[in-house]
């Protein structure tokens, strides 16, 4: 058996073509069916094997069958995107009772070289995966760029991805920037929250989140009182516990880096984002030895990589009624003779999702009044801004920016309104606040269907005049 072309870069697109020679007593055989199959040697212990041979049954992607000419089966498929690893290749076939086989090893390598630097963003930070109800799959694509010494972009960079909830497909290279397209299925497991084991950040959070065993009483009672400090908590009747990391995403990007000083370790999912790898969390096998190995400084191969993190929200948080029943609900509140303020937030206590654009996201204001009058505001219709998703990250790391500090939770909440009221006085009036979102960021070009259905309830301020 043989293949080339060996080593085979790991690009995702490069053809692999293995052969495999069948004799019989030293003469060619045609016509015997020949049993291909595959298995990628390193990566993410565990996981799937993100190769498949041409034609193969997608149930079985790593095993095909084919029919041998002139003595020789071929069989063909491309190199998964890893540098590292190899691809071992077997060829089996039923002779006179007997199943020869033989094996053949192709070694992987990067794509392009290595790298020294690595870059991973995607286009919104902050989508409603956990809206109830929807019926389609939210899109948004991501970018990996990879850097040689020189600071040049490498074509076709051997990139591999890791995410905790949903899925991150290459799609393409473009002019050395690769591709990927961010899907959130309806029924797609969440992000690690209090029914996996996770709590909120204690105030004492310094490098990393450090878990409290419960959310404190303070919090519990007011999320957003100057008495809860840390990470903002609240607990349900039945036990679930509610707080912004329990709709955090964490994705990880990584390449191939060349020679220098291990100051990340092997990548890893930091599913409850404390900063170390835990058992429970995946890992890239970037050496081998069927463990994980964390950052040591010394000076060896190793990856480089990065962690970008999408808030995933849901519905705004109101009571059904339409008005602020406990301290855990969006609310309006007077500021000042003639103004108020919706602080908008669904049940986790983030930002809810929104895609900049004012036309389909943003918030109308109504009144309606118990006499003759009549409001006039100083916007009917506000757009929703998510520039900035809620929570504060390091824009250089990914990672969530001061966990024990509470300014960095649930921000960018409040949108700020004014009223002119003209009338007879002592009379009673409803402002209104109607939220109406797409919460869809899309992928053009990848997705055919946009979720349009608005997911908000509205809520309501009184004020007598």
């Amino acid at each position: 058996m043989s293949a080339t072309p060996t080593p085979a870069p790991g690009d995702g697109i490069t053809t692999v073509t293995a052969t495999a020679l069948v004799t019989e007593g030293g003469s060619p055989v045609d016509g015997a069916v020949v049993h291909f199959s595959l298995q990628v040697q390193g990566g993410v212990p565990g996981a799937p094997t993100f190769a498949a041979w041409d034609g193969a049954d997608p149930g079985t992607p790593t095993t095909v069958d084919a029919t041998s000419s002139s003595g020789k089966a071929v069989a063909t498929l491309k190199a998964p995107r890893q540098g590292f690893g190899s691809l071992l290749l077997s060829a089996s076939f039923s002779s006179q009772g007997k199943e020869p086989s033989a094996n053949f090893t192709v070694p992987l390598s990067p794509s392009g070289g290595a790298a020294s630097a690595l870059s991973f963003v995607c286009e919104h930070q902050n989508i409603g995966a956990l809206v109830q109800g929807r019926n389609t799959t939210l899109h948004m694509l991501c970018r990996a760029t990879a850097f040689d010494a020189s600071n040049h972009n490498i074509t076709n960079a051997s990139v591999q991805t890791l995410s905790e909830a949903g899925t991150l497909d290459w799609q393409k290279d473009d002019t050395g920037v690769a591709i990927f397209l961010y899907s959130a299925r309806p029924d797609d497991k969440p992000p690690k929250g209090s029914l996996d084991g996770m709590e909120p950040c204690g105030a004492d959070s310094t490098s990393g989140c450090k878990e409290v065993q419960t959310c404190p009483t303070s919090c519990n009672a007011n999320p957003f009182g100057t008495a809860c400090s840390g990470e903002p908590c609240w607990e349900e009747a039945n036990g679930v516990t509610h707080f912004p990391r329990a709709g955090i995403v964490t994705l990880v990007a990584a390449v191939p880096g060349v020679k220098g000083f291990d100051n990340q370790g092997e990548p890893f999912l930091d599913k409850n984002d404390n900063g170390i790898r835990d058992a429970d969390e995946p890992y890239i096998d970037y050496n081998g030895n069927g463990k994980y190995d964390g950052p040591d400084g010394t000076l060896k191969d190793h990856m480089v990589w990065k962690e970008f993190r999408v808030i995933w929200t849901g519905e705004a948080a109101f009571t059904a009624n339409g008005t602020s029943g406990t301290t855990h609900d969006s609310s309006i509140a007077a500021e000042g003779n003639s103004g108020v303020v919706l602080n908008l937030f669904d049940r986790n206590l983030n930002a809810v999702a929104a895609d900049a654009i004012a036309s389909s996201d943003g918030i109308s204001w109504s009144s309606s009044c118990s006499g003759d009058g009549t409001i006039l505001f100083g916007s009917s219709d506000q757009p929703m801004d998510q520039h900035d998703p809620g929570v504060l990250f390091s824009a250089d790391t990914g990672k969530i920016s001061a966990p024990g500090q509470r300014t960095t939770w649930t921000r960018n909440i409040d949108y700020h309104n004014t009223y002119t009221f003209t009338g007879s006085p002592s009379q009673t009036c409803n402002l209104t606040a109607q939220p109406h979102r797409q919460y869809d960021p899309g992928a053009p070009g990848f997705d055919q269907a946009v979720e349009t259905t608005n997911p908000d309830i509205g809520t309501t301020y009184s004020r007598q005049f």
